[in-house]
């Protein structure tokens, strides 16, 4: 029987994610929406350094179609990140995952993929703090808003020699950030019993927009490239 090619995908968001790693975990059960059944597990993507990221991933189940166990498996990951809230220890607590679109198993490779562009507006903003190897750094706070209407806020590192317009990064400014994802693991678990890791968006290019518009994205699989 001829295999039947995959078709391109494409969706609108202002935040997308295109990451590659290891599945660390098996799919667990983790709630129902919408008559679809979700299902969350941790991928190890590999930098460049040799550290790896561990990132919490929700899939539904048309998503994994007869995909079982994929421990150990090399894939790709087309998603969202989102951020949500959750009890831990009696206080409410911002959490974060890749909401996954599309997962493909690829070959075995050295270094792994882990692109985000998120387009949304400042929150709040740090002091900019001089680092050992003296680059400059700031931290601050980003809304996106997502297809339904509602924001999710994210960490970002902002490293201020890739900001190419000098421009003072304010509250209120609508920013188009191009970067990767870093999680370390923690040691807390969730209401769920999974284990809460660390985020944040770590920048690699900045740019001042007019507006946090939500673009459409097309994804070419045989490219393994997703484009505006």
């Amino acid at each position: 029987m001829k295999k039947r090619k995959k078709e391109n995908l494409k969706f609108s968001a202002n935040n997308v994610i295109i990451l590659e790693g290891t599945v660390e975990t098996e799919f667990k059960y983790d709630h129902y929406f919408e008559n679809q059944g979700f299902y969350v597990f941790t991928i190890a993507s590999r930098r460049p350094s040799g550290t790896s990221d561990y990132i919490q991933c929700s899939v539904n189940k048309s998503v994994i179609g007869k995909k079982q166990n994929l421990i150990g498996k090399k894939v790709r990951i087309i998603g969202k990140f989102n951020s949500y809230g959750d009890y831990i220890n009696g206080k409410r607590r911002k959490l974060y995952q890749v909401v996954v679109l599309s997962l493909e198993i690829i070959p075995e490779k050295e270094v792994d993929e882990n692109k985000i562009i998120l387009l949304g507006k400042v929150l709040n903003t740090s002091k900019v703090k001089t680092t050992s190897s003296g680059r400059n750094v700031e931290n601050i706070q980003v809304s996106i808003r997502n297809n339904s209407g509602k924001n999710n806020s994210f960490p970002v590192v902002i490293w201020k020699d890739l900001v190419e317009d000098d421009r003072k990064i304010k509250p209120e400014m609508h920013i188009k950030i191009a970067g990767r994802i870093e999680a370390k693991k923690g040691t807390i678990l969730d209401s769920k019993g999974n284990l809460i890791n660390f985020y944040k968006v770590v920048t690699k290019k900045v740019d001042f927009i007019k507006s946090d518009m939500i673009l459409l994205w097309k994804v070419n699989w045989a490219e393994g490239t997703i484009k505006i």
